[in-house]
């Protein structure tokens, strides 16, 4: 939200979304969850080769550049639909703050390294 909310108004024509690639089966599920809990999440959750279907919807889909304004800025869930995510995702304030975060940490590590700040 943030980003593209920085992109419009820079009249950048790129289109940023947030994903969600639903319940993924991988490697680290057993860190998360109880052994009890692994064989439903194996029965219910998909394997990562189609957990990664809603990013790839998300980069190529022709739909998502055609209809910019369905999409720009929108939270994308399996299989490729625009939902609402949790309110407090929407607070502009929020956002804002996230994002100066953000970019104070990256640029305290890119300055660190050698190269530039970020300025957007």
């Amino acid at each position: 939200m943030e980003l593209q909310r920085r992109l419009d108004k820079d009249k950048v024509e790129i289109i940023s979304t947030s994903v969600s690639p639903g319940g993924v089966v991988t490697t680290g599920n057993p860190n998360f969850f109880y052994s009890w809990f692994l064989p439903i999440i194996r029965l219910t959750f998909v394997m990562p080769d189609q957990g990664a279907i809603t990013q790839l919807f998300a980069a190529v889909a022709p739909e998502v550049k055609e209809k910019k304004s369905a999409f720009a800025g929108q939270y994308i869930v399996p299989p490729g639909k625009v939902a609402a995510p949790r309110h407090d995702m929407m607070d502009e304030k929020v956002a804002r703050d996230l994002w100066e975060t953000t970019r104070s940490l990256v640029n305290k590590y890119l300055v660190a390294n050698g190269l530039d700040e970020l300025t957007m």
